[in-house]
């Protein structure tokens, strides 16, 4: 796909991840959409189905046609079944997984009338493998998992595609550790994915032409930690 003149919503806009495939879109020329609880343009709580829905209709009265959705942002909370609170079920639910179901439903008129659209949904590593004391992030990646691959072979025989992500770990301050506590690991020789380096990894895969119903984006340590404990 030509990136050029495109329009892409991009879900999660503010977070690390975000901000550098919002740079890295720019860069080629796309007009990015942004979507988060922070944007002026798009603002959204994604835990609120009544807001999620307004915000798909103002992007379609605004754009009418979309070409590219990154659903990105998440939640990660990391806890045993004891200390899982309802609320903590409830928030990973709604934004890893209900939120993503709701953006891509609301939205699909505007990614209908373009000639070839790509959703592309951010999953885990942890949304194949379970994992101890991570409860509600893996159960809300594994359901996201399914739910991509679902609607990958529903649109399988259309112009507008679905890809997974399926990402390890990536250097941002996701999750329950600190973006410095994951540099500090990083220095002692844990890999991480870097933003800029996942970033360009989806610009190549969208310019290629080559979409798939998953990739997984895994740093070497990251690849045998999951194979360690299939």
């Amino acid at each position: 796909m030509e990136l050029t003149g495109k329009k892409a919503v991009l879900v999660g806009a503010s977070g690390g991840m975000g901000r550098q495939l919002h740079k890295a879109l720019q860069a080629e020329g796309v007009t990015v959409i942004p979507v988060s609880r922070s944007s002026d343009q798009y603002p959204c709580d994604l835990t609120n189905k009544g807001q999620i829905k307004q915000v798909c209709e103002k992007i379609i009265l605004d754009h009418s046609s979309i070409d590219l959705l990154f659903n990105a942002a998440g939640v990660g909370i990391y806890k045993t079944i004891e200390d899982t609170t309802i609320e903590d079920w409830q928030q990973s639910l709604d934004i890893n997984l209900t939120a993503v179901f709701l953006m891509t439903k609301y939205l699909l008129p505007a990614l209908e009338k373009s000639a070839n659209s790509i959703v592309f949904n951010f999953g885990s590593g942890m949304g194949t493998v379970g994992y101890a004391d991570r409860l509600p992030y893996c159960t809300s990646k594994f359901a996201l998992r399914g739910m991509s691959l679902s609607l990958s072979k529903e649109f399988n025989h259309t112009n507008h595609k679905v890809m997974l992500l399926t990402l390890g770990s990536v250097l941002t301050e996701f999750g329950p550790m600190t973006l410095k506590e994951k540099e500090d690991e990083s220095l002692q020789g844990k890999a991480y994915l870097t933003p800029n380096w996942v970033a360009s990894k989806i610009i190549d895969i969208i310019k290629s032409d080559q979409i798939r119903q998953e990739v997984e984006l895994y740093s070497p340590d990251y690849a045998l930690e999951l194979a360690n404990d299939a």
